[in-house]
Formats: structure tokens, C-alpha cells, sequence
């Protein structure tokens, strides 16, 4: 079997001599061209930047399986399949004819392949960084695909001219593992990481209601965070745990060791919400609890912070040194009590948030990516 190095070799002289396709009509280029996975962020994505910029001036390919392209719908007429290889070869041209090429969240395979294979297109690509992507670095390797992989992403993350994120211990991350050169923007990314100030403040429940993670995803390690809350199952306390995102097998579990431990005070969601019912779940939230190993659930923590509720989190995570830098009041996970914020720490952190993590603020850090 060849080597990565000579596969690389022969496949971009394949490519030199046989393009992708013939140069499409001038009506269909676009200038931007955004690489997508069908996740809960990328359907308001597309109605936030039609309504604040030009559509005609962006593309959207969205790839990745089809039960999630079921799941999260996107506009048929604005946007393009790219899942799987044929689709991705038909349209790769669109690539090679835009300006810019905002690829949101570095995960789907045969895309990683392709751009590890044709180097020349990444420094106009853009990476948005989720944060699964990225620590996709610190995950164990098995077998000659994951090796495959990790050796592509690699070759492509070194090479990107761009990286967009609003925390910078993610783009530390990226240059450190990786040796990247490529430039960061500060960006908030999408409108789940925004906050519109709104009248909600704390629960007048004299039963304290607790949320552990954001997901039914493993590195947010709610058997680790339960164990820490059981201590306290004896106070007027409830537990919600948002379990509909990731693997079933997983919230199956995560639901089974929580009613192990806190019984009836536990209450796992596992059905998938609306956003103004899910903002309406945390404004009845008065802790929420964040024991991820890494940056993740940031969304769901502005959200808190910004309606004035307590956050506990790791402090080894490139989260915590985002909120220490603005001046944040959030609390150690390891020293976790009942203790909530005063009523000055709580104005203190929706000041902070509302300046901060606001719609306009994404439209104008956009407007300088997009180049308008």
C-alpha cells in the first residue's frame, strides 16, 4: 500500500490533469462558500446572514448523514448536499471559485481528505472552531483510519490561512498541536453563543433547580458531576439533564446513574426543544453545572450567566480562562455547593454579557470576515 505522502502525490496529479468540473456560469459562483454539518446551529446560521448580508454572495453545502439532515432542516433552495463522495467531487469546483471558504467544524472525513489532498485551497479557508473538532487531538487512536485521519487533519489544520473563535485557549490549542500559522479572527460564531437581555432572572422557587451538562455527549461527565450533587440530594433541590443531543446510548445511561443517585429529584430531557422552550428551561434554572473536560456548552452558559445564574465549571478549560478574562463570576466545579451568586455578582456578569455576546456584535465581527 502506498504511503499518505505518495497518495497525496499521484492523486494531486490526477487532479491537475482532470479537474473536478467545467467552470460553472457566473450566475451560480458565489463568492462565499460555507462547508457545513446539519447541526442545531447551522439552520438560524443561514437565516441570520440572508437576513444581515447579501445571500446571493453565499453558498451552503451541507454534508453528513442523511438522519441528521432530517433532523436539522435546512432551506432547499439555499443550500447544496455534500454528503458523501460523489456529491462532494460534483460540487468541489464551488471551492476553487469562491473568495473565501468558511468550513463550520472541522469533523466530516472525506472533506478532510480532499483538502489535505489540494493544499493550495486552505489558505482561504476559514475554520470555525466547535471544540470537538479541535480536541479531537486528544482523543486515542485505533487502526490504520483514525491514523489516516489524524495524519489528513493535520496536514489540513497546519496549512489553513484562517481560524475563527471567540476563545482564545482554542486557537492557542490549534497553533500548539498542530504548528498553525493561520490567522484568528474573534468571532461569537453563531447566534446560540449571542444574548438579547430580557426580564428573566432568578427562580422564586424556594426548591433550588440544578442543570447538569448541555448534552448526552461522554466528555461532559455528568457521573462525575451526579456523585458531586448527591451529596446534597437531601436538600429542597432538582436536577434537569438536557440528554436529547448525542448518542442514546449515552443518555440511556447518564438518565440510569442519575435516578440511581438522586432518585425522583432527577429529571432527564430527553426529547429534543424549540430554543424559546429551551431559554424558558434555563430561566428555571438557578445552577448549572459544567464538568466537561473541555470547551463545550458555551451557548448554554452565556445563556445562564447572562440571565444571572450560577455557573460551575472546570478550571483547567479554555472556558474558564475566557470567563476570568471579562471580569466573570463563575465558581470551581470541585468546590461545589448550593452557594449562589449575590445579587451584585449576578448584575455584574448580565452587564458583561449583554456588552459582550451581543447580535450586533456577530453581525459586525462577520462583516469584517466576510470582507464588506
Amino acid at each position: 500500500m502506498k504511503n499518505p505522502e505518495s497518495l497525496h502525490l499521484s492523486l494531486r496529479e490526477l487532479n491537475l490533469k482532470r479537474p473536478f468540473q467545467s467552470p460553472p456560469p457566473k450566475s451560480d459562483m458565489s463568492r462565499i462558500v460555507h462547508l457545513c454539518v446539519p447541526e442545531k446551529f447551522i439552520p438560524p446560521f443561514i437565516a441570520f446572514v440572508e437576513e444581515n448580508f447579501d445571500p446571493s454572495e453565499h453558498s451552503f453545502l451541507i454534508g453528513g448523514r442523511r438522519s441528521r439532515h432530517a433532523k436539522f432542516p435546512t432551506p432547499k433552495n439555499r443550500t447544496i448536499r455534500f454528503d458523501g463522495w460523489f456529491q462532494k467531487i460534483r460540487n468541489f469546483w464551488r471551492l476553487y471559485q469562491a473568495e473565501k471558504i468558511l468550513i463550520h467544524g472541522l469533523f466530516d472525513t472525506p472533506l478532510i481528505y480532499l483538502l489535505g489532498l489540494q493544499p493550495w485551497l486552505l489558505k482561504k479557508c476559514f475554520w470555525l472552531i466547535w471544540g470537538g473538532d479541535l480536541y479531537q487531538h486528544q482523543q486515542p487512536r485505533q487502526g490504520i483510519k483514525s491514523h489516516l485521519k489524524e495524519f489528513s487533519r493535520r496536514r489540513v489544520i497546519k496549512r489553513l490561512g484562517h481560524m475563527v473563535t471567540y476563545i482564545p485557549g482554542d486557537y492557542h490549542h490549534a497553533v500548539e498541536w498542530y504548528s498553525s500559522k493561520a490567522l484568528h479572527h474573534d468571532c461569537l460564531c453563531y447566534l446560540s453563543n449571542t444574548f438579547t437581555p430580557s426580564k428573566r432572572g432568578q427562580s422564586s422557587s424556594q426548591i433550588l433547580t440544578i442543570q447538569v451538562g448541555n448534552s448526552a455527549y461522554p466528555r461532559n461527565n455528568h457521573c462525575q458531576a451526579i456523585d458531586l450533587i448527591s451529596k446534597f440530594r437531601n436538600q429542597p433541590i432538582t436536577i434537569i439533564a438536557p440528554l436529547s443531543y448525542g448518542p442514546k446510548e449515552e443518555a440511556a445511561r447518564v438518565a440510569a446513574y442519575g435516578k440511581l443517585h438522586l432518585g425522583d429529584k432527577f429529571l432527564p430531557i430527553l426529547d429534543f426543544l424549540p430554543l424559546e422552550e429551551y431559554l424558558n428551561l434555563l430561566n428555571s434554572v438557578d445552577i448549572g453545572v459544567f464538568n466537561q473536560d473541555h470547551q463545550q456548552a458555551m451557548g448554554n452558559m452565556l445563556q445562564l450567566l447572562g440571565m444571572g445564574k450560577t455557573v460551575y465549571l472546570r478550571k483547567d478549560t479554555s472556558s474558564w480562562l475566557l470567563f476570568q478574562s471579562l471580569g466573570l463570576h463563575v465558581f470551581e466545579i470541585q468546590s461545589f455547593d448550593l452557594t449562589l451568586l449575590t445579587p451584585q455578582q449576578s448584575n455584574h456578569n448580565v452587564e458583561i454579557i449583554s456588552q459582550n455576546f451581543s447580535k450586533q456584535r456577530l453581525a459586525q465581527q462577520y462583516k469584517a470576515i466576510f470582507g464588506f
